[in-house]
């Protein structure tokens, strides 16, 4: 295993198709971690991602440190944008859709001079065993297909 956090960075960039956020996380850090899922509460799972964004952000300065912070705030964007209102906020699911967001905006390659792309963050393949791909996915893969058969003509 290349990267035990593949699949939560897999599943924040959109490779997986998204049922409930919630459910969703607990068979991948489950699978991760070998834990049965009934037993990760909302907290847990938001435990482990704020502790994933801390590890993979050593780009962060005091700004975009408390702006992270502030951004959970019953007040802000995080919970009107799709994550609740004010009557029903959920501090462990801005944590979540934050720390989402976050993942889903990490950079995963590079590219070299010469042009060649490296990973500067190796992941492992999705595992399609865990949760369906996204619509996404399936229409990126045959996309894909087509134009490598193309060039292949």
């Amino acid at each position: 295993m290349k990267n035990a956090d593949s699949h939560i960075i897999h599943y924040a960039k959109g490779w997986y198709k998204k049922t409930d956020t919630v459910e969703d996380l607990k068979i991948l850090y489950g699978k991760r971690n070998g834990v049965d899922p009934k037993f990760l509460g909302k907290g847990k799972i938001a435990t482990l991602l704020l502790e994933l964004c801390y590890k993979r952000h050593d780009s962060w300065n005091s700004y975009t440190f408390s702006d992270f912070v502030m951004s959970l705030s019953p007040d802000d964007r995080w919970k009107n944008y799709g994550y609740g209102t004010t009557d029903d906020y959920d501090f462990y699911l801005s944590v979540i859709h934050r720390c989402l967001s976050e993942m889903s905006i990490l950079q995963i390659y590079a590219f070299k001079a010469d042009g060649r792309k490296i990973a500067i963050v190796p992941l492992d393949e999705p595992d399609y065993s865990l949760l369906s791909k996204s619509e996404n996915t399936i229409a990126f893969e045959k996309a894909k297909e087509k134009l490598d058969k193309k060039i292949k003509k």
